[in-house]
């Protein structure tokens, strides 16, 4: 996408920078980065854009490569999301099943009923890590050089599973977690 195009076109029209912001919803830096080659408005930006100065896309977008690797890198990073928002779901899902059997703690009149809930909570919490791996896994974006990283969402540091101590680490955390529920599976009352 030409620079040149879009500061002239907006010139001919006889608007300026702020007015072209407050009809796109942007800030006037940003039409001013985009006329000057330092930044580019996504696409959805560029629709509107198009509309407002009554251009063609195609006149837009000839011959230029550097945009088009930028609605390259904007698609793969909308389809990321979408991906990481399955696995939000899931995790909800799993946690929240996974926790629910806590509500009849209450109600428990035995101590067996209540190694049978311990053992299901058990199972959802195992079968979660998965799920956590692949998120954590996304958010780090292949970073492979640090065994310690921010968690995903809230404060503190996680083992990166992109570092291969890390997957180490993720791995025997699981056989624990299965070790553990077998545990309380064959041990007797």
């Amino acid at each position: 996408m030409s620079a040149d195009i879009l500061k002239k076109k907006r010139k001919q029209l006889g608007l300026t920078q702020t007015v072209i912001a407050q009809k796109l919803n942007v800030q006037r830096q940003t039409v001013s980065n985009w006329e000057n080659d330092k930044s580019y408005p996504d696409i959805p930006t560029l629709v509107r854009i198009i509309k407002l100065y009554d251009l063609s896309l195609d006149y837009m977008l000839k011959g230029d490569e550097q945009y088009m690797k930028q609605v390259k890198k904007d698609y793969r990073l909308i389809n990321k999301r979408k991906k990481d928002v399955w696995l939000d779901r899931l995790l909800i899902v799993g946690l929240t099943v996974g926790l629910a059997p806590l509500l009849w703690l209450p109600f428990v009149k035995s101590d067996e009923q209540s190694k049978w809930i311990g053992v299901f909570i058990m199972v959802c919490v195992t079968a979660m890590f998965p799920l956590s791996y692949l998120k954590l896994k996304s958010f780090c974006h292949g970073d492979s050089k640090n065994l310690f990283v921010p968690k995903s969402s809230g404060v503190g540091l996680t083992i990166n599973p992109n570092h291969p101590l890390g997957k180490l680490v993720w791995i025997i955390l699981t056989l624990i977690m299965v070790y553990m529920i077998v545990q309380m599976i064959i041990t007797p009352d």
